[in-house]
């Protein structure tokens, strides 16, 4: 071998191949077998695939799919043009790694040959540089996707560079609400802002003026958003990335808009015929014009308790639960200090239940999972302080409760015209199951709910981010073709 390596090296012949260095047909040949090898890479896509050979054998109901359905013309074409391509790039693979092979073999031998050396020794010198450069290689290449972190500071700035991440927690003591009476919170967030280190912001790259968009954020190929309330979550910095023709991760500005608006939609779900929660809402001018009579019309058309709460605010924030009248102004005051629209509820003696959706064209439900906790209600503090809820995944539901509350997330889910993910909540009331509202920028570490729960549904972290910034590309896509 380390012969024929060395004459291959010189230009002479391999075993698969004689190749001429003066015979220009040859390297037309070897241009060929490049050109046709990237062409099957970049055609042929082995997840497609799999959704094809999925979409012919019709999905067995109950089949976990995580893949959107391929119309079947082409998925035939598809399953027909990779078995006819296939054996030719296999054939064509082998004859390019072969002939570098034996061509880097030869210039490796004739560096390291010397005159009187075995050839099995400078063959074995060969094969150690070889498996030292594949193992470097190997631990350089890490498969995923490059991670650009952008923050957005409180007063607009575009934050780019250095660490975007360690100068928006010194942010963090002043980012809990005042009064809120979330103590532990507070102080959680404190200690994280305590320990972040004070040139942080110092050592930033550059800022970008509020309301510009960075040139980093413009040649992204998928931007995962990860901002919650106001702006972030309402379908306000997602019209931004309409405007700018960047794929999303997500919902789009309608389903965030109406997502975010409780009021909005509870109106659209009762339009589409789910259960909800008995509400009313008020309006803050009409609070505020006619006290006597909102607080005639709650007590008449809910009675107490009852729940007050903001339409366009989220965590629970400004929310308050009303035991008798006298109780009511304080709460539909404080509602009022976050919005203009205010959501009055019955308040509901049950279980919380939730579910994970992920999903365009055709979204799928995970495993439901249940929310317990020591407070009164699901509060900001309850939410943010560790140890004050659980989730239980699976939720311990009978299986026709379990079937019922999926099928219900999947239709709250298109009834707003939901894409990429979004967590559904429910009350489970005795038999009752009531769609208490969906939240399309859930919680997304690792330990939140909206991953567990797929987690348990047998999608992993790491498969489910995979998985959404697919769904991003294909919303993209979808719009660029027109459907």
């Amino acid at each position: 071998m380390a012969a024929l390596a060395r004459r291959a090296a010189a230009g002479g012949g391999i075993a698969v191949w004689s190749f001429d260095r003066k015979n220009w047909s040859h390297w037309l040949l070897l241009v060929f077998v490049v050109a046709f090898l990237l062409s099957y890479f970049g055609f042929v896509s082995w997840g497609r695939l799999g959704d094809a050979i999925e979409s012919l054998a019709e999905r067995p109901a109950g089949a976990k799919v995580f893949h959107e359905k391929i119309d079947r013309a082409d998925a035939i074409f598809m399953v027909f043009v990779f078995s006819f391509l296939t054996p030719l790039a296999l054939v064509a693979a082998f004859g390019l790694v072969a002939f570098v092979g034996a061509v880097l073999a030869g210039t490796l031998e004739s560096m390291y040959h010397r005159p009187g050396m075995p050839d099995w020794i400078s063959t074995l010198v060969v094969y150690l540089v070889l498996a030292v450069a594949a193992y470097v290689f190997r631990a350089m290449w890490v498969p995923g996707h490059t991670v650009v972190p952008i923050g957005i500071a409180r007063d607009g700035r575009w934050v780019v560079g250095g660490d975007p991440l360690r100068a928006l927690a010194a942010e963090a003591r002043v980012a809990a609400p005042s009064d809120d009476g979330a103590g532990e919170v507070k102080k959680a967030l404190a200690d994280r802002a305590d320990a972040v280190d004070s040139a942080a912001t110092a050592s930033l790259a550059r800022t970008e003026p509020a309301g510009g968009l960075p040139a980093e954020v413009r040649h992204l190929d998928v931007v995962v958003i990860m901002l919650h309330g106001p702006y972030g979550e309402d379908g306000t910095i997602q019209g931004l990335f309409e405007l700018a023709d960047l794929p999303y991760v997500g919902a789009g500005v309608l389903a965030s808009a109406v997502g975010m608006d409780k009021a909005t939609m509870k109106a659209v779900f009762q339009a589409h015929g789910l259960p909800v929660v008995e509400h009313l809402v008020v309006a803050r001018h009409e609070w505020r014009g006619a006290p006597e009579r909102v607080a005639r019309r709650v007590a008449e058309t809910l009675g107490f308790p009852c729940f007050v709460k903001p339409s366009n605010l989220g965590s629970s924030v400004g929310i308050s639960k009303v035991r008798d009248a006298g109780a009511l102004p304080r709460a539909l005051d404080e509602a009022a200090r976050y919005d203009r629209k205010i959501l009055v509820e019955r308040a509901v003696s049950g279980r919380e239940i939730e579910v994970s959706v992920l999903g365009n064209n055709e979204p799928v439900a995970s495993l439901p999972g249940e929310i317990t906790y020591a407070g009164e209600f699901y509060d900001y503090a309850t939410k943010y302080a560790d140890g004050q809820a659980r989730l239980t995944v699976p939720a311990p539901l009978p299986a026709e409760t379990t079937r019922r509350i999926r099928e219900l997330a999947l239709e709250a889910y298109r009834a707003i015209d939901c894409a990429g993910m979004a967590r559904v909540d429910f009350f489970l009331e005795g038999d009752r199951i009531l769609v208490n509202e969906i939240n399309t920028i859930p919680g997304f570490t690792a330990t939140s709910g909206y991953a567990r729960m797929w987690e348990a549904s047998g999608l992993g972290y790491g498969e489910l981010l995979d998985r959404l910034i697919e769904l991003a590309l294909e919303r993209q896509r979808e719009k660029t073709r027109g459907g």
